[in-house]
């Protein structure tokens, strides 16, 4: 018989675990716990002995899970969701979390900017966002939302579409004046261009009938965020989704260079299939989906 079963672990114990083994660093779980790094080692350690259970195998330079560890962080994210929404959804004033994942362009210059008003309207829930180019595993992996730019699949997860949206050339006034008047087959080859390989040129040259051996990009960038900031600069012109850009456009920081679009790819909010009926969760995409049609 497990020791966990007559002699059940403290709760603070469980969450130790479960912030550690989701952030892989004792460090960054003692910051969101608020907590030494040695308080939460020690509750690893009453866990496992409390379990009977060998839960990790490495706690420095980063924390490692065993087999057992890793099966059992996926039950100990399911109580710790459960015990957070129960709370949140009976009792008054009490709180739960979501954790969200986005790319870094969206994050920064669509998402960030509308979160004080999500946060205003559904004052119980905090949040927990990282921003990424790299695609966070979602559900086990200790993320409860993916905001994804173009389509997802996978085993466990349910996507529901948020907008589709069209991607079209900014650039800096002095840059974009430039290209007025011109074709798009001009700018594509006769523009300095930022390149980006998921918002590609190649998308505008292959809308124009051209090849991609015409294309010569001044810059190429893996973050897309880094991209429309060198726009911004003066540096060349940037192809993007034109929702993200929206608010540069507006403040004139970005000015369209061309009436000729693209289609983009369209947005979608990923969830765990377990995770779908939380309150908290349908608040959150609920929210999304009012967001994106009052900007369209």
């Amino acid at each position: 018989m497990l020791g966990g079963i007559s002699n059940p672990p403290p709760v603070h114990c469980l969450m130790a675990f479960e912030a550690a083994a989701r952030n892989l660093s004792l460090s960054k779980a003692a910051g969101e716990l608020r907590v030494s790094v040695s308080a939460i080692g020690q509750s690893i350690a009453l866990l496992e002995d409390r379990l009977g259970l060998h839960l990790v195998s490495s706690l420095s330079p980063s924390v490692e899970l065993t087999h057992v560890g890793q099966q059992y962080l996926k039950a100990v994210q399911r109580f710790s969701h459960g015990l957070r929404d129960g709370f949140y959804e009976r009792i008054p004033g009490r709180r739960t979390q979501l954790r969200i994942t986005a790319a870094q362009a969206f994050a920064r210059l669509w998402l960030a900017p509308r979160l004080y008003r999500f946060m205003n309207q559904y004052r119980g829930i905090d949040l927990v966002l990282t921003s990424s180019e790299r695609f966070q595993t979602i559900g086990s992996g200790g993320v409860d939302i993916g905001l994804r730019y173009g389509h997802m699949e996978g085993d466990g997860l349910v996507a529901t579409p948020l907008w589709s949206d069209e991607l079209i050339a900014v650039g800096a006034s002095n840059v974009a004046v430039r290209a007025r008047g011109m074709s798009a087959a001009s700018i594509a080859s006769s523009m300095p261009l930022i390149e980006h390989p998921v918002t590609s040129w190649r998308q505008w040259l292959a809308s124009c009938g051209m090849g991609s051996h015409d294309l010569h990009p001044v810059l190429v960038c893996s973050d897309l965020h880094l991209a429309i900031e060198a726009a911004c600069q003066g540096l060349g012109l940037v192809l993007a989704p034109k929702r993200v850009v929206e608010q540069k456009l507006q403040s004139s920081e970005l000015v369209r260079a061309s009436a000729h679009s693209v289609p983009a790819k369209p947005y979608q909010v990923v969830v765990a299939r377990e995770q779908v009926n939380r309150v908290a969760v349908r608040q959150f995409v609920g929210w999304l989906l009012a967001e994106g049609s009052a900007q369209s």
